[in-house]
């Protein structure tokens, strides 16, 4: 019988809505494991019986790769074959998982080598629906990806993704250096370099906020984050783009993705210098595989 752990990372969660999320996923999976960096009243939590259990009970952050790690391990040992991972502000549908694995073991049945696959990200916000497309990168390219049904692309957000335990034991693991940001692209590029798929597919999607708000310039939508978070995006860009095993695909991603904080930093941050300054001490501490957490 296959079973299926939830993982849920939190960083001080919004009580309403992380409890509706749990809700949600009680009768989609077989366990739920919540990790908490920090910030996490158990008591807003509803009673789950032992379907329900907390990582990391000491709130301290470890970064979203380590406790991704942490939580699948935890997964394993609980006798999981498959882990899907949800951010605290996630909002799945009810039959999302079920309908995700049905894709993910049609295309293992004709000997494809699966290692992940993820919902269409959907953005509600603002009165509009924002869907994201998926990426394809391929030696020579990178280009986004709008064919309908599911097909194979080359990067997953956490978020929605649903993974099998096997693969993240056996072909790769996240990589806690690098903390928060390229982990998910970063792990797709693992096991893709390993002979391994990894499938999007925009017959399921997921109502997710992609920042802490968007905003339109132009032909462009814009992130807003804190100057902490433009620290990591650029130091990891930077650390893809300059240390990473080369192509030009991958080189035109982390530009693509570099250009786009510091563009949103300067356009629409709250702290907009500060932002900037962070872009760039992240952009040379990448550039001297400086990882790890956030260094002041």
């Amino acid at each position: 019988m296959t079973k299926i752990a939830a993982i849920i990372v939190c960083y001080f969660p919004d009580a309403r809505r992380l409890a509706g999320l749990t809700l949600a996923l009680a009768h989609a999976v077989d366990e739920i494991i919540i990790f908490n960096n920090g910030g996490l009243d158990e008591g807003d939590l509803p009673s789950l019986g032992g379907k329900l259990s907390i990582a990391m009970r000491e709130g301290r952050n470890l970064g979203i790769a380590t406790a991704l790690n942490l939580a699948c391990e935890a997964a394993q040992q609980r006798g999981c074959q498959y882990a899907v991972i949800f951010d605290q502000d996630s909002q799945p549908d009810s039959n999302m998982i079920a309908r995700l694995l049905v894709e993910f073991q049609e295309w293992k049945q004709q000997g494809y080598k699966v290692a992940a696959i993820g919902p269409q990200i959907v953005d509600l916000r603002g009165g509009s629906e924002r869907r994201a497309p998926f990426v394809r990168v391929s030696r020579y390219s990178c280009r986004k990806v709008f064919e309908e049904g599911t097909v194979q692309v080359s990067g997953l957000i956490t978020s929605g993704c649903l993974l099998d335990l096997s693969v993240w034991k056996d072909v790769a693991k996240f990589d806690d250096d690098l903390f928060i940001d390229f982990v998910d692209h970063n792990w797709c590029w693992q096991v893709a370099a390993k002979g391994y798929v990894v499938l999007g597919t925009t017959k399921v999607k997921m109502v997710h906020e992609l920042s802490s708000e968007l905003r339109t310039a132009g032909q462009y939508t814009l992130t807003m984050y804190g100057p902490t978070r433009r620290y990591f995006q650029s130091r990891n860009a930077v650390y893809h783009l300059l240390h990473y095993p080369f192509s030009i695909g991958r080189a035109q991603f982390a530009i693509i993705t570099l250009a786009h904080t510091i563009l949103s930093a300067a356009v629409v941050d709250n702290a907009r210098w500060n932002s900037l300054w962070q872009c760039l001490r992240g952009a040379s501490h990448g550039a001297q595989k400086r990882l790890g957490p956030f260094r002041a």
